[in-house]
């Protein structure tokens, strides 16, 4: 019975650690100097960015900027009626096949839109790795990051706009993984 008391704290503890761990990943970049750095890559009209798997930006803390200039506008044209425009985050990287590696994986997405000459926070979404016994690991839902489903709507119509991205698991120092950002029209 002691015996078991003893693992029920462990579990515990490691959980708890896990849990500071994961909040430290998630804060570990700064909205204001994110705003500001140089993009990895710039689009026009929507998205179609996947990270490299290890990345950092200086003044942005193992994440990535990536803008779109002139959003909708600039893009493809509506295939027909009854589609809608979606901007994803989504993690595309290789998933653990264990539980707790899986709880640790963070996918960070910050959303600003250009107003006045600066990039303005509009919205922040931070979805975690959860693992089910029958589908394994997954980080949030199968599309990820849906910043087009907001309401009100952030993304509009001939402005500018950027996402910054952190996607990280929780080993050691808290390494990137791959994330994809993409914009496609969807009935």
């Amino acid at each position: 019975m002691a015996a078991m008391a003893t693992t029920g704290c462990a579990v515990e503890m490691q959980d708890e650690q896990r849990d500071e761990d994961v909040a430290e990943a998630e804060q570990a970049y700064s909205e204001s100097t994110c705003a500001t750095v140089g993009a990895a890559a710039t689009y026009s009209g929507g998205f179609n960015y996947t990270s490299p798997t290890t990345y950092t930006t200086t003044g942005c803390y193992k994440a990535q900027a990536v803008d779109v200039i002139n959003y909708r506008s600039g893009f493809t044209s509506q295939p027909g009626p009854g589609y809608t425009l979606h901007t994803y985050v989504t993690w595309e990287d290789t998933l653990p096949s264990n539980e707790e590696a899986c709880d640790a994986l963070i996918l960070k997405a910050t959303l600003y839109r250009k107003e006045n000459g600066v990039m303005v926070k509009k919205a922040e979404e931070t979805l975690h790795g959860n693992y089910e016994d029958f589908g394994g690991c997954m980080v949030g839902p199968p599309w990820g990051i849906d910043f087009s489903t907001l309401t009100p709507n952030e993304l509009l119509s001939g402005v500018d706009h950027r996402i910054v991205v952190t996607a990280r698991t929780g080993d050691g120092d808290f390494p990137t993984r791959k994330f994809k950002v993409h914009t496609m029209w969807e009935p």
